[in-house]
């Protein structure tokens, strides 16, 4: 960690723990953030293989996108989760719920590989 000009080794080691505490708090923010939207009834489905892991998503895309994405397949809103890092960009992952197992099996065969924004998109049930 770089220390200014003319800093003292105890400004330094201070300065070491207040930027750590500040990382491990803003690590469990994002945990926290994430259990509270996994556990939300949309992303409950998973048990009956609706739940589809998106992967490749450009870091502009949003909820917004990844609808257009499935347009056709009776993508709820609520259904999508998009993943983001610890700074507030999309991590180009996101977690979707369908309606049904049926709709989610059609979804990963007709659109995997298919670009969004020019990304080619990955998708995989989750288990």
């Amino acid at each position: 960690m770089a220390t200014a000009v003319g800093a003292s080794p105890h400004h330094a080691a201070a300065a070491h723990h207040h930027h750590a505490q500040v990382a491990a708090a803003a690590a469990a923010h994002a945990h926290h953030a994430q259990q509270q939207h996994a556990g939300s009834a949309p992303m409950m489905a998973s048990a009956h293989g609706s739940l589809v892991r998106m992967q490749g998503l450009p870091y502009s895309a949003g909820v917004k996108d990844i609808l257009s994405f499935f347009q056709g397949y009776q993508l709820p809103p609520d259904g999508i989760l998009v993943l983001y890092n610890l700074s507030g960009q999309c991590s180009g992952e996101a977690l979707v719920t369908f309606p049904s197992e049926e709709l989610a099996l059609k979804a990963v065969v007709e659109r995997s590989h298919h670009l969004m924004l020019g990304n080619p998109i990955r998708m995989a049930f989750c288990t």
